[in-house]
């Protein structure tokens, strides 16, 4: 269950949960992006199925006032808390404007995760529309071995020397032909490879939806 208090770092989440998550000895992040406050009920579906199940979610931009809507729900209502993994990782996005108090959050954010440094960004800054060279070159004076961004709205995945980099595409909005979707990184300790789940979305009857694996 997430403390729902944003401390110094940026990181929303208690700091005993954010120092437990950095020596863990496994780890599942929750990688989201891209909603653009289109469709809340989605994300809502999103946190019951993925969300307990993980121990951070990060968001790549692009929608953070359905963050700080669910932050202050679930201030009131204990069953949706504890929907949301104990620590959250939240950037800006080019499209998140004024009337939101987690303007705050920043263009980036580095944490360690079971051993792993976690780099996520937007990517609006850092030039991922014409490839992912100069945001992994910057990512990697933090040492990062998890490259997380959004922007482009569509999935993408490398993984190469250890380092994976990867963009969990658009909730809401796909492009260049992809599906709706969303990722779930795990990983066993420091040395272990990386286990990438890609998921797309699919509206069913009776406003509810269906999650299903896709290949990247």
């Amino acid at each position: 269950m997430n403390t729902l208090t944003q401390t110094r770092s940026g990181l929303i989440g208690s700091a005993q949960d954010i120092e437990k998550l950095a020596s863990a000895k496994k780890a599942t992040l929750l990688v989201l992006s891209d909603m653009h406050c289109d469709n809340y009920v989605l994300f809502l579906e999103v946190m019951r199925q993925f969300g307990s199940d993980a121990d951070a979610m990060i968001y790549c931009g692009d929608g953070i006032r359905d963050i700080e809507r669910l932050l202050s729900e679930a201030s009131r209502d204990e069953a949706l808390q504890n929907t949301i993994p104990p620590v959250l990782a939240v950037v800006k996005g080019n499209c998140d404007g004024f009337g939101s108090s987690l303007l705050d959050s920043p263009d980036f954010l580095t944490f360690k995760a079971a051993g792993r440094t976690v780099f996520a960004a937007h990517g609006h800054k850092l030039g991922v529309e014409f490839g992912v060279e100069h945001i992994s070159s910057f990512a990697s004076s933090f040492k990062a071995n998890l490259i997380f961004y959004g922007h482009t709205h569509y999935p993408y995945k490398s993984i190469q020397d250890n380092v994976v980099v990867l963009n969990p595409g658009s909730m809401t909005r796909p492009r260049n032909g992809s599906l709706p979707s969303f990722a779930v990184v795990s990983y066993p300790g420091i040395r272990e490879k990386f286990d990438v789940d890609f998921f797309a979305i699919k509206e069913v009857p009776f406003g509810h939806y269906q999650f299903s694996l896709i290949s990247i």
